[in-house]
């Protein structure tokens, strides 16, 4: 999310640099409400100096046997404006929240300006491109019994697989493999849990621009099923201002990943890609 601060008074040159990133910002949006915003806050403080401003005097008159009612009947109207202004600014405030996490980051002035891959500068290239014919993995493990697609269409639908045999303990074993490597150069093995709040989606930049890739589940509670360790893992620090000699923090964590990407009707029901559950070690420095 960008700094507040900066969309208010520097809106024209963070549009202008979004712009080329092929991103339009709503600036008549976002200015109508900071004015919007401006208003309804210098409203409550007014009200609120108002009203601590008459309580007082209240307390004083009391102490002196004085009546106040009439007092009390401007400190109760205050009350309600402050109400009402509190109610307006909170709005207010959620309107353009929601607008600025929509905003994507600002490009450094080094990246060259461009809307698709045909844009992209070579800088280098190293070694050489061999160009080979690989099997697909279906056709390797065809007839092989290890990868069950329709059993596991019949449990959850299409984009799911089941392993058995020799795969999944390949599988296990890969698994293995990789936490052992990365926890041998330094990386902190984590268990995160599966299941987070949106908060800690807004702060890895998942809500609210993936939410219709993501699981959410119905239930007392609002939680969602996790895309990527990524977000349990960063999430760690939320809120806390690291030192210099706590860094750096090098973290891992082999979780599910859950993602309901949308794709055309039968599309990877026999793949291993892009599936709406798959397994992956998350590497976070």
């Amino acid at each position: 999310m960008l700094d507040p601060k900066l969309l208010r008074n520097d809106l024209k040159s963070v549009a202008i640099q979004l712009k080329n990133r092929g991103f339009s910002v709503e600036t008549e949006s976002f200015m109508t409400l900071e004015q919007d915003r401006k208003f309804w806050h210098e409203r409550a403080e007014r009200a609120q100096q108002q009203r601590n401003a008459l309580s007082k005097k209240i307390g004083q008159m009391k102490a002196a046997q004085e009546d106040a009612s009439a007092l009390q009947s401007e400190v109760l109207a205050l009350k309600n404006d402050l109400e009402e202004a509190e109610k307006k600014l909170t709005q207010i405030e959620h309107d353009l929240e929601k607008l600025s996490l929509d905003l994507p980051n600002i490009p450094s002035i080094q990246t060259p300006i461009g809307f698709s891959e045909e844009d992209n500068i070579v800088k280098k290239t190293v070694g050489v491109i061999r160009r080979q014919q690989a099997r697909d993995h279906i056709d390797l493990l065809d007839g092989q019994d290890v990868i069950l697609h329709e059993e596991a269409s019949l449990l959850s639908g299409s984009r799911f697989s089941v392993l058995k045999g020799s795969v999944a303990r390949l599988h296990r074993a890969l698994t293995q493999f990789m936490l052992e490597h990365h926890a041998a150069v330094g990386y902190v093995e984590y268990y995160v849990p599966y299941l987070v709040q949106a908060s800690a989606l807004i702060g890895t930049g998942q809500l609210p621009k993936f939410e219709t890739e993501l699981f959410a589940l119905k239930g007392e509670k609002s939680l969602y099923l996790i895309p990527t360790a990524e977000v349990p893992l960063t999430n760690l620090v939320a809120g806390k201002i690291l030192t210099t000699d706590m860094l750096p923090l090098r973290m891992m964590a082999h979780t599910p990943c859950f993602r309901s990407e949308a794709g055309s009707y039968g599309k990877d029901t026999k793949g291993l890609f892009r599936q709406h559950q798959f397994e992956k070690i998350e590497l976070v420095h």
